[in-house]
């Protein structure tokens, strides 16, 4: 007759099996679908990642780039106010030496006008 066994009948047989110590412990698996849906999380985490780099990649080059016009932009501005002054002093010798030159003219025209005067007269 088959039936239940006692438990110290049941004990020794776990006892001498090959198996005691696999089995022993309980372990809690994850199954293949939350492997899955773990695996598949990371690959979003890390595209998304990703394009947080290149989108900050992106914004880092277009603000080194407006940088860029700007201070090519404050050179040219500074290059031309540079010309600017540059003219301003040319013109200014330019005036010095017209006036000069009128005076000096002025005066050899009265010397030469005196001695011809004194000539004539």
């Amino acid at each position: 007759m088959m039936g239940t066994i006692d438990d110290t009948t049941r004990n020794r047989i776990i006892n001498n099996s090959n198996l005691v110590g696999k089995y022993e412990e309980m372990v809690e698996r994850d199954s293949a679908y939350e492997e899955l849906d773990k695996l598949i999380k990371e690959k979003i985490e890390r595209e998304e990642e990703e394009k947080r780099k290149e989108k900050e990649e992106k914004e880092k080059a277009k603000a080194e780039e407006k940088e860029k016009r700007e201070k090519e932009k404050a050179e040219e501005k500074a290059k031309k106010e540079a010309e600017k002054e540059k003219d301003k002093k040319s013109k200014k010798i330019e005036k010095l030496g017209d006036r000069l030159i009128g005076n000096a003219a002025s005066a050899v025209e009265r010397k030469i006008l005196n001695n011809i005067l004194k000539k004539l007269f």
